[in-house]
């Protein structure tokens, strides 16, 4: 959200963005069988901060370009990581880019794969911030 609102971010890499409260990855009739938990964490989020939950990130993760953006999630990841991030990617501007790591669990892309991981990482950030290729 930050990325989207401000220019000051030069570059992002999120690893398993998922749901955000609020926000449900359901549409038409499956919206009113939302989790309990999802329900008590929006009604939680809204009192506490005074404001209603964030755009989905589909809707805002395109306003971060020109600015670059990688995309790490787990394969099969937990709760539908593999299916929204495909859908995170194709709403993102260029430059993009992103990355399936297989077998690995949620938020541990690094620990399934250290050295791909920190290659891939250091060279996102190197044409991103360095303009290396």
């Amino acid at each position: 959200m930050a990325a989207a609102q401000s220019t000051h971010v030069k570059a992002v890499v999120s690893e398993g963005a998922g749901f955000r409260a609020g926000e449900a990855d359901t549409s038409g009739l499956a919206r009113l069988f939302v989790p309990p938990v999802l329900a008590v964490m929006t009604a939680a989020t809204t009192v506490f901060s005074n404001h209603g939950p964030p755009p989905p990130i589909v809707d805002r993760i395109g306003r971060i370009s020109p600015r670059a953006v990688m995309l790490i999630y787990a394969h099969p990841g937990e709760g539908g990581e593999s299916i929204r991030q495909p859908k995170y990617y194709a709403a993102a501007g260029e430059p993009r880019s992103i990355w399936k790591v297989p077998g690995s669990k949620h938020t541990a892309g690094i620990d399934a794969r250290p050295d791909e991981y920190e290659r891939r990482v250091i060279a996102f950030f190197d044409r991103a911030l360095l303009g290396a290729r």
